[in-house]
C-alpha cells in the first residue's frame, strides 16, 4: 500500500465510511445480499436485501476497470441515506442524500471533466434552489453576458471589415481618377500662372475673384462666367486677362471618359503676402476643390 493516499482516495473511503455506518446504524439488519461479477472475477455489484426482497442496507456497483461506479443506502425499498456515482475514471458524477425516499440537503453534479454541472438545495423534498453551470464553469447568466460581447466583438469586426472593404472598392474605383486629376489640375495652374501677375498696389489689400470655366475634353474652354468678384475692378480685370491669354488647357485625363468638366478657378492675394492662386474643379459628377 502506498505511503500517502490521494485527496480522491481520503474522500472515497470516508463516504463508504458513512455509508456503512448509516446502512447498520438504527437498522434492522439485511436478510441476504445479491452480487454480480464480471467474467473477469472483478465485483459487479453487491445489494443487501430485507426478508422481503426489497433492496435494504448498502448498494454498490463497480465499473469493469475494478473503480466503484455508485453507492447508496436503502431501507425497506426506499432510498435513505447518502448516495454516490462516479465516471469510469473515479470523477465525481453526482452525490446527495435522501431522508425516507425523498430529497434533502444539496444534490449536485459534475462534468467528466471534473468541473460543477449543477446544485440543487432540497427542503423537504422541494428543491428551494437551483444553479447550473457550463463545463468551462460559467453560469447562465455568465454564459450570457460573454456571449454577447463576444456577438458585440465579431459584430465590430465585421463592420470594420465591410467599411474598409468599401474603401478599398472606392480606392480602386476612384484612386486612378482622383490621382489624374491631381496631375491635370497642377498642369492647369502652372499654365494660369504663367500670366496671371499683379501691380504691387494690388497685392497690399486681400482680394478674390472666382471663375467659372467649362472645359472640353480636349482642353478648350468652352466658356467662361465671373461667379464672384472682388470689388476692384482692376483687380478683376488682371484676372480676366490672365484667362483670356490662356485659350486653351492641357487635354482631360482619359479616365473622365471624354466628358466635359467645369472647373471654379479662384484668383486671390492674402495682403502683403505673395498672391495665391486656386483651383477648384467640378465634373458633371461631383465637385472638387484644390
Amino acid at each position: 500500500m502506498p505511503a500517502l493516499l490521494s485527496f480522491r482516495s481520503l474522500f472515497c473511503f470516508a463516504f463508504s465510511l458513512t455509508l456503512l455506518a448509516c446502512a447498520t446504524l438504527g437498522r434492522a439488519p439485511a436478510q441476504s445480499r445479491l452480487q454480480g461479477k464480471y467474467p473477469a472475477g472483478l465485483d459487479h455489484y453487491q445489494i443487501d436485501l430485507d426478508g422481503q426482497g426489497r433492496k435494504h442496507g448498502l448498494e454498490r456497483w463497480w465499473y469493469e476497470n475494478g473503480k466503484p461506479k455508485s453507492e447508496a443506502i436503502w431501507r425497506s425499498g426506499v432510498r435513505d441515506g447518502a448516495y454516490h456515482a462516479w465516471y469510469a475514471d473515479g470523477t465525481s458524477w453526482y452525490a446527495g442524500r435522501d431522508s425516507a425516499g425523498t430529497p434533502v440537503d444539496t444534490l449536485q453534479f459534475w462534468y467528466p471533466n471534473g468541473k460543477l454541472k449543477s446544485r440543487s438545495v432540497f427542503v423537504a423534498g422541494a428543491p428551494v434552489s437551483l444553479v447550473t453551470w457550463d463545463e468551462e464553469g460559467l453560469t447562465g447568466p455568465e454564459r450570457a453576458r460573454r456571449d454577447a460581447e463576444e456577438r458585440e466583438r465579431i459584430a465590430a469586426a465585421q463592420k470594420r471589415m465591410a467599411a474598409q472593404h468599401r474603401a478599398d472598392s472606392l480606392e480602386a474605383l476612384e484612386g486612378p481618377r482622383r490621382r489624374a486629376l491631381a496631375a491635370w489640375t497642377m498642369a492647369v495652374r502652372l499654365k494660369v500662372e504663367t500670366y496671371w501677375s499683379l501691380p504691387e498696389s494690388q497685392k497690399k489689400v486681400a482680394r478674390r475673384t472666382v471663375a467659372r470655366i467649362g472645359v472640353s475634353p480636349s482642353g478648350s474652354l468652352l466658356s467662361v462666367s465671373w461667379p464672384e468678384k472682388s470689388g476692384s475692378k482692376e483687380f478683376d480685370r488682371h484676372a480676366e486677362r490672365a484667362l483670356s491669354k490662356v485659350k486653351r488647357f492641357p487635354p482631360l485625363p482619359p479616365e473622365f471618359n471624354a466628358a466635359p468638366i467645369e472647373i471654379r478657378y479662384a484668383f486671390t492675394t492674402p495682403g502683403k503676402a505673395q498672391p495665391r492662386k486656386k483651383l477648384i474643379l467640378r465634373d458633371p459628377t461631383r465637385a472638387k476643390e484644390d
